[in-house]
């Protein structure tokens, strides 16, 4: 049997292909244009062509992330983030599915445990706690990683985006009250393949982030533009002096207890900004 791969062209899932690729382990990640997930008939084609028994597992990276965007186009979020989730639980294919801090609302104060009370702020949140709901009640073994703040080499991601403004301009505005680690994709995926492809743990809700300090946007572009030279200003502002359509949580400092440690994101920041500069 072979691994479903889903969501090949995002951060996460990219990152995942290159590991699977690397280690030979054998694995289908689909083209949008054979297997879309907003579509049924897509769908069932596609399970028509390979069927559900030939997969091992599904590692579902696929999702809509564009936050402010889900606050006017509700349904478009759902039908990815909750529908086509709904339609692949029914093909009783074992699923690592992926989500994410938004789904809680907590105080600052406290590390995010796995069995924390869900509280999302917005519809993103929203539709990924609803993801959640359908995976608790299903009876098909399922593995429901939560992680934030992604940064790889497949898209935008905060590191990038900082680093662009930086480009152009000699001061620029970081929100200092929303609180996190980032979680680099590379160290993700990898400890994906180790504790969620080569093993089989007890099915559940995960924590996974980068370890290291909890550190504010503002504190993270500081230290990446530290390493990168740049000779700027961070002004530390707060999140409600932008004018953004979704809330966003001011705790994203996920608590893990139930694998081990991921790496310090201080070290991976710095290899990833030594790749990203060649």
């Amino acid at each position: 049997m072979k691994l479903l791969l889903l969501g090949r062209t995002g951060l996460l899932g990219s990152a995942i292909e290159k590991r699977l690729t690397k280690e030979k382990i054998d694995f289908l990640a689909p083209r949008h244009d054979t297997l879309d997930l907003a579509s049924a008939d897509s769908m069932a084609l596609f399970f028509r062509k390979h069927p559900p028994e030939g997969f091992e597992k599904i590692l579902h990276c696929a999702a809509w992330t564009d936050v402010d965007r889900a606050e006017t186009e509700k349904q478009k979020c759902e039908a990815v983030n909750v529908v086509a989730l709904e339609r692949l639980l029914q093909y009783k294919i074992p699923i690592l599915h992926f989500s994410t801090d938004y789904v809680f609302g907590a105080p600052s104060r406290i590390e995010i445990p796995e069995n924390f009370p869900r509280d999302p702020q917005n519809q993103y949140g929203q539709s990924k706690a609803k993801a959640e709901i359908l995976l608790e009640r299903n009876r098909t073994p399922w593995w429901n990683v939560r992680t934030t703040w992604l940064v790889g080499m497949a898209g935008a991601n905060f590191v990038s985006k900082i680093l662009h403004r930086a480009e152009r301009q000699s001061v620029i505005q970081v929100v200092s009250d929303e609180i996190g680690r980032p979680t680099f994709t590379d160290d993700l995926a990898r400890h994906t393949i180790e504790h969620f492809v080569k093993q089989t743990p007890e099915k559940g809700h995960y924590h996974l982030q980068n370890s290291g300090p909890p550190v504010s946007r503002a504190e993270l572009a500081e230290k990446i533009l530290h390493l990168h030279g740049w000779l700027g200003t961070v002004t530390h502002i707060s999140g409600k002096e932008l004018s953004r359509p979704a809330k966003r949580p001011i705790n994203s400092v996920l608590k893990n207890t139930k694998l081990p440690e991921m790496p310090d994101w201080r070290e991976s920041l710095e290899r990833y900004l030594e790749e990203l500069n060649g």
